[in-house]
């Protein structure tokens, strides 16, 4: 008797399984089958929608010009090229933790026009400067104990900024 029940389990299972198949009627094809935990339909003045939560089986549809996975994760590849030139300058800024002061140092300077600016920890601009020499101290006595940023430019582009931790 538990056999038969069995049985009947999991041919009623089996029915359940392919309750939404569609096929389509247009040049590309269309083949869906899930097996659905949740769903429902949302509409507002826009349009409507249909929605499943947990789709296990998969199909595609295809058209001459695209391939749909349905109930699989699309990927996206992006390949961004980066030229060789893209940085204007080598920064480092020393030391970190300071007490006083910061240098700034800026390897292979050639007299662009370049500036600093130092923010407080809630984004609000502090100082603004020129930088003129490829070493330059810039002073924090003035600061509180605090973690600020200091972000130096060359030739008005965003180069690069520094968290600094000020003892």
């Amino acid at each position: 008797m538990a056999r038969f029940f069995l049985h009947i389990v999991f041919l009623f299972l089996g029915l359940v399984t392919f309750a939404q198949e569609n096929i389509g009627q247009n040049s590309s094809s269309m083949k869906v089958a899930s097996v659905n935990a949740t769903g429902g339909n949302a509409a507002s003045s826009s349009g409507s929608v249909a929605y499943s939560i947990g789709v296990i089986y998969y199909t595609n549809i295809e058209s001459s010009a695209n391939i749909l996975s349905q109930g699989v994760q699309q990927s996206v590849e992006l390949e961004a090229k980066i030229d060789d030139q893209s940085t204007l300058a080598h920064i480092v800024a020393y030391p970190n933790p300071a007490t006083d002061y910061v240098i700034v140092d800026i390897i292979d300077f050639k007299n662009e026009p370049t500036q600093y600016q130092i923010f407080s920890p809630s984004g609000s601009i502090l100082k603004t400067g020129p930088i003129i020499a490829g070493t330059t101290k810039l002073t924090l006595e003035y600061l509180s104990d605090a973690i600020y940023f200091i972000r130096v430019s060359v030739l008005n582009k965003f180069e690069e900024t520094f968290k600094i931790i000020k003892l």
